[in-house]
């Protein structure tokens, strides 16, 4: 595996015995918050790759299509991204968490066909020059059922969710 391993810190310090190491744990993650402008462009064109590619799968999933192939279209997109701007290999491959997996995080595809009111939540990281930017949505494949209409007005009402409204 690759990384800052212990055994190479030992050697790093063994190689430096005058040089004093301090720890910044969190120092890279807290420059990586701020942003420049040219970072945030190219984190929008990301945010346009993963755009195209989450409308491709979307327009995939219907009862019959395969869980393999809506990935197969959703990577096309990631790689090949807009008419502007090329994509990049993404970080993470796209996760498609198909009927009973729909609530496993990070689920992967496989090559059965969707059925009638099947939950697919999609997720898909467009990249552009290793900056990646993430979206997710949940689709159903043909008419949803009553539960998952019920639930979709549940996350869409203003007020505070109760059990007793899911049962």
């Amino acid at each position: 595996m690759g990384g800052y391993s212990a055994r190479a810190h030992a050697d790093l310090v063994q190689a430096l015995p005058l040089a004093e190491f301090v720890d910044a744990d969190l120092l890279v993650g807290w420059i990586r918050l701020i942003k420049s402008p040219a970072e945030l462009a190219i984190m929008r064109q990301a945010g346009q790759i993963a755009d195209a590619a989450m409308q491709r799968a979307i327009d995939m999933v219907e009862v019959g299509a395969r869980g393999c192939d809506i990935a197969a279209a959703a990577y096309q997109h990631l790689v090949s991204g807009t008419a502007d701007c090329g994509g990049d290999y993404p970080a993470t491959p796209p996760d498609l968490c198909i009927g009973d997996r729909s609530i496993a995080p990070h689920a992967a595809w496989t090559d059965e066909r969707l059925k009638e009111s099947t939950v697919v939540n999609i997720e898909v990281g467009g990249n552009r020059h290793r900056y990646q930017v993430n979206l997710a949505r949940t689709i159903v494949a043909g008419t949803p059922s009553a539960a998952f209409e019920q639930l979709a007005r549940l996350m869409h009402d203003d007020g505070p969710l109760r059990l007793a409204d899911v049962a």
